[in-house]
This record gives structure tokens, C-alpha cells and sequence, in this order.
């Protein structure tokens, strides 16, 4: 399968990459992709006229994948402005985006009573 990665963090110490990293090793046969959401500019209506070259490659990869795992931890109460900007990205057109009936699954972390329940 091709799977698209993508963490909420990008630290040298995530939790999120490393839970990310482990799923790779349980299915070594598979395709994985972690894009690089850090790289992304903020979502602007002038820029998704013209879209970089980044949100091109993330549009691809997330057309082209059979499947999303998304592993994050929760930043003040929320989900990491990184992954907000990337969901943004991707689920644009509403109704006809790269996403539409894409199987996505979601695992939270956070060192809090409740997890990542909040994200």
C-alpha cells in the first residue's frame, strides 16, 4: 500500500515521528511518505491561485496515497497550527478535494490526563 505520514510535530525529540516511525517498521512492505508540512506556507486564497511548489507535491502525494495515518500531539488545547495549515491545503476544493473518500486514521499523543484528546 502507499501510505502518506504525516506528524503534527517535527522537533528533534516527537513523539508523533517516532509513533509514525514505528508503524513503518510493522509494515515494512508497504510505501510510506512523510511530507514535509514545515515547509508549507500558510494558507492563502492568492497563493492557491499559484500554488508552490510544496503544496503541489503535498497535493500529489496525498492524491496519489491509499491511505493517511496522522499522528499529533496537542498544542494548547488544539491541533498543531502545522497540520491545521496542511488539512487546509488539501481540502480545498470543498466536496471535490484530494481528500474526498480518502481513508484517514488519526492517533494522538500528548503528556496530559487525556492524551491528545483535545487535538
Amino acid at each position: 500500500m502507499n501510505i502518506l505520514l504525516m506528524s503534527g510535530s517535527f522537533h528533534s525529540k516527537s513523539k508523533s515521528i517516532a509513533v509514525l516511525k514505528m508503524i513503518q517498521e510493522y509494515f515494512p512492505s508497504d510505501n510510506f511518505h512523510f511530507p514535509k508540512l514545515d515547509d508549507l506556507p500558510f494558507y492563502s486564497e492568492d497563493l492557491a491561485v499559484n500554488k508552490p511548489d510544496s503544496i503541489l507535491r503535498l497535493l500529489d502525494q496525498v492524491g496519489e496515497c491509499e491511505g493517511i495515518i496522522v499522528c499529533s500531539p496537542e498544542y494548547n488545547h488544539s491541533v498543531p497550527a502545522v497540520l491545521k495549515n496542511a488539512i487546509d491545503w488539501v481540502s480545498r476544493p470543498a466536496f471535490n478535494s484530494v481528500l474526498k473518500d480518502k481513508p484517514v486514521t488519526i492517533i494522538t499523543q500528548a503528556n496530559s490526563p487525556v492524551g491528545g484528546a483535545r487535538a
